[in-house]
């Protein structure tokens, strides 16, 4: 804005602390809010911020009785708190209890043991481990001569819970979910095993195929969901990924956007006592794809809750 005689002077020049800057133009003495760079948040603190949604998809999954019941218990420990305050105060230091997160691992900050921390509020974490594999995998190879190849993948890393760490399912009524990024073609690649290794055959595995997605079930036996077939536009392109599993069926939402709905099979998912990450991302950079953000709830989110997730993450300006 235009000023006459700033700070009681013919002219001045500079910034008064981090609050306005003065400045000669041709023709006035401007004045102007001071433009502070902006401040960077650690990586602890973006995983702090990445759980504090949650506190609103729960808050907004309450009827008008379940808000009051956290408002009066807002007021009886601080008249000022509100209903929301109280339950972010509660959830964020419970989050099983409160938010329905059975487990959340953002995969963003390593800590000095080697692992990464389930802010679900689990006492275990998760930790890297390698493996040594002798596979092939068909890669697509863009030359005018040779469109695909063989490429031997020697030493795979993946991530897993460290101890017999329990999660509680029901099988008809969780959402998981999770970044996804494919950065160059494999023919198939496992994501996610969620499995109970004290019940032989229990759990599921999610599978990445140039078909598309695959669940494969274990229920005594090896069998398969109908596949999820190929996302449109997926190759090279960082998405937000919610599968939805309701009684009867599972649901899957791209960007908090409906893909698609399979109808479900029987398995065994009482509870499960490892979760194996493979190829997570902040690991290897060169790995097919990247996995990140992952979280189970327990219950079934709807259309409009997986879609604010993905509007939380800001994805663009965050992650691309």
């Amino acid at each position: 804005m235009k000023i006459k005689g700033p700070l009681l002077s013919v002219g001045a020049s500079g910034s008064v602390g981090n609050v306005l800057t003065f400045s000669k133009r041709k023709t006035h003495q401007h004045a102007r809010n001071k433009q502070g760079a902006n401040k960077k948040l650690t990586p602890a603190q973006a995983e702090w911020r990445l759980l504090f949604d949650f506190v609103s998809l729960k808050w907004q999954s309450l009827t008008d009785d379940q808000k009051n019941v956290y408002r009066n218990l807002g007021k009886e420990l601080n008249p000022s708190l509100t209903g929301f305050q109280y339950l972010a105060k509660i959830g964020m230091q419970s989050p099983k209890d409160y938010l329905d997160l059975e487990c959340f691992f953002p995969l963003m900050k390593k800590s000095a043991t080697n692992t990464y921390k389930d802010y679900s509020g689990n006492n275990e974490d998760i930790a890297i481990y390698d493996y040594t594999s002798e596979r092939l995998d068909q890669e697509q190879y863009n030359t005018k001569k040779t469109r695909w190849r063989l490429n031997r993948k020697t030493t795979e890393v993946y991530l897993q819970t460290i101890t017999s760490n329990y999660y509680a399912l029901e099988r008809n009524n969780f959402t998981m979910n999770f970044l996804y990024k494919m950065k160059t073609y494999g023919q198939q690649q496992d994501l996610v095993r969620i499995l109970n290794y004290s019940i032989p055959k229990t759990g599921f595995k999610l599978l990445s195929k140039d078909e598309g997605f695959v669940f494969s079930v274990y229920d005594g036996e090896t069998r398969y969901y109908p596949l999820f077939d190929p996302v449109t536009n997926y190759f090279n392109r960082t998405m937000y990924i919610s599968f939805v599993f309701t009684d009867g069926k599972i649901t899957l939402y791209v960007n908090g956007v409906f893909e698609k709905e399979v109808v479900s099979v029987n398995f065994i998912m009482n509870v499960a006592n490892r979760v194996i990450f493979w190829n997570g991302n902040t690991l290897d950079p060169t790995s097919t794809f990247n996995l990140g953000q992952f979280s189970l709830l327990k219950r079934a989110l709807s259309e409009s809750e997986c879609l604010f997730l993905y509007k939380a993450l800001k994805l663009n300006e965050t992650y691309e």
